[in-house]
């Protein structure tokens, strides 16, 4: 899958997930057949680390707002 179908995709699983309230990871099971393994993906491997992955978001986002002039 190529990175703009790979994009689609993922945001078709946002919308499904968010309108029926089930985890990313089942919605995107839903919206693709990768031979993933859905099951590793559906574990809690992220726990604790939102402060991480907060700050990186918005460092990316301060990054991309200081290029625009």
């Amino acid at each position: 899958m190529g990175q703009a179908a790979a994009k689609a995709t993922v945001r078709r699983a946002v919308a499904l997930a968010r309108q029926d309230g089930q985890p990313l990871t089942e919605a995107l099971r839903l919206c693709t057949n990768a031979p993933l393994d859905w099951a590793a993906l559906h574990e809690d491997h992220y726990l604790g680390v939102n402060d991480a992955l907060i700050d990186r978001l918005l460092g990316l986002a301060d990054a991309r707002h200081r290029r625009t002039p």
